[in-house]
């Protein structure tokens, strides 16, 4: 008799059968996704490796059941245990609910759209909030001057990056490597001004950009993937959905900063707070590409998506040359 797979025995414990093999998707973060179909409708299966932390993954899972009156928020399921979260195959899987919709807003960009994504934000950090809100230095702008420090010693130390594979990876990456010797500089000026400023935080997502948000026409259906949720300012995370739906923008960051209020009141200097973040955090992606890729030679299962994720920031990058 044939072994059991991994996944067919987590699917069967948490209660499912696929009716075709799973597919795995890609993604960027260090977890394994499989899009599942079931007789009980499509589901996602993720494997995360055992060095995640699992206090971290329950405290994603105790904020989407929070949230799941909201519609575009995943539904866990839960194992015949009760538990949301299974131990097997040297990881940790959970399921969730498959998110209809599609990541489109670069191909189908509008107005209604930006509004949509803002006031499902919003909508979410109500909920969020509700749990549990603190006063601190806001942990985007610490997690920004940790980066800058080990960047800047990174290249103090020497070390340049090695362009040897000659792809489109290379190429981008080569011109990220320019633009950094240029505007580096510029993140002290963005940071320090925040350095000891005080500011509400509560969950936030920390990773909503427009890869995790779905439609279905001018509707966010799907808010997906809460694997770096974090107590944050609600500022961290709209620098992070604006930043990366509208860029540089002025007027429609207008636009989305004002449904956003429309739903959940936002501070004047939360929203120079986004900015800063905005603006600090496109450069330091460029950085923190090029530390994984060269210096930590992180292995690449997609070499063209990441060109792709180079190319965009890149292309930003330049225009503020």
């Amino acid at each position: 008799m044939a072994a059991t797979s991994p996944v067919s025995d987590v699917l069967h414990r948490f209660g499912v059968d696929s009716i075709e093999q799973p597919i795995p998707s890609q993604g960027f973060s260090d977890a394994s996704i499989f899009r599942v179909r079931t007789l009980q409708g499509e589901f996602c299966l993720r494997a995360w490796p055992l060095y995640h932390p699992f206090s971290h993954i329950r405290f994603a899972h105790e904020l989407m059941d929070a949230a799941q009156d909201l519609p575009f928020v995943p539904r866990l399921l839960r194992a015949n245990d009760g538990s949301s979260t299974l131990t097997s195959a040297d990881s940790y899987w959970e399921l969730q609910t498959w998110m209809p919709g599609r990541a489109d807003f670069w191909q189908c960009p509008g107005r209604e759209r930006l509004e949509s994504a803002c006031r499902a934000l919003a909508r979410l950090h109500q909920v969020w909030e509700r749990k549990r809100v603190e006063s601190r230095v806001c942990a985007a702008l610490l997690r920004r001057a940790a980066r800058k420090a080990v960047w800047g010693q990174l290249c103090d130390s020497g070390w340049q990056p090695r362009f040897d594979v000659g792809d489109a990876v290379d190429y981008w990456a080569g011109r990220a490597w320019n633009l950094l010797s240029r505007l580096f500089h510029e993140l002290a000026d963005l940071l320090k001004p925040w350095e000891k400023e005080i500011v509400p935080v509560f969950p936030c997502l920390c990773d909503v950009w427009h890869d995790h948000v779905l439609f279905s026409g001018d509707e966010v259906t799907g808010i997906i993937d809460y694997g770096n949720v974090a107590i944050d300012s609600p500022a961290a995370d709209l620098a992070r959905l604006l930043g990366s739906l509208v860029e540089d923008d002025d007027d429609r960051w207008r636009t989305g900063i004002e449904a956003y209020a429309a739903v959940r009141s936002i501070s004047d200097r939360e929203i120079l707070l986004a900015r800063a973040l905005d603006r600090s955090g496109a450069i330091l992606a460029a950085a923190t590409w090029l530390k994984w890729l060269y210096w930590e030679q992180r292995p690449v299962a997609k070499r063209s998506a990441v060109a792709d994720r180079l190319e965009r920031i890149v292309r930003r990058l330049e225009k503020w040359i």
